[in-house]
């Protein structure tokens, strides 16, 4: 039984390392495709989520780009986030943790985005619904990353050798 519960412990494990990594990877290409939409000399802006209601149009905090002030913004989160990224990476512990807390931040930010304009749509219907079950579920795997990479990777022991180095001479006392 203690086997089985290991196995489904290693296998959720796996699958959140995997969603956590889906939603970096993913957030990335969002963040590219806004700087690549909005080259200069494109002008217009870029809208991660939004709403309109009553011709009233509502956008993600955070996440809608428009003007120099939206390219800046664009390219300061995607440095942030890719920095955070290979900080998550580490050995050392503070900036490990340090990458772990950004990305954790970054999803919480697109799931109170999500929840936030379904909430203004009033209907929350299946479309906002699913976004906010989506990011609920990548924010869930990036905190499971998160919690597994705190302390860093589990060094095994070494066992002592009863043998003599190699390569030295050993010397006997007789």
């Amino acid at each position: 039984m203690k086997q089985r519960w290991s196995k489904l412990a290693s296998t959720v494990a796996k699958l959140a390392n995997a969603g956590a990594w889906l939603f970096a990877a993913g957030t990335m290409l969002v963040l590219a495709s806004a700087i690549w939409t909005r080259w200069p000399g494109a002008g217009g802006s870029f809208h991660v989520m939004r709403t309109s209601i009553d011709g009233v149009d509502y956008s993600a905090v955070g996440l809608h780009y428009s003007g120099l002030g939206g390219t800046l913004l664009t390219w300061t989160q995607m440095l942030v986030v890719l920095a955070a990224i290979m900080m998550s990476l580490l050995r050392r512990n503070r900036l490990r943790r340090i990458g772990h807390v950004v990305l954790v931040l970054w999803s919480s930010l697109w799931l109170a985005n999500a929840i936030w304009l379904g909430q203004i749509d009033g209907s929350f219907g299946l479309m906002w619904s699913a976004v906010v079950v989506v990011t609920g579920v990548f924010f869930g795997c990036t905190i499971l990353r998160a919690a597994r990479g705190w302390s860093g990777p589990k060094l095994k022991p070494k066992s002592p050798s009863l043998d003599p180095p190699k390569g030295k001479l050993a010397l006997s006392a007789t």
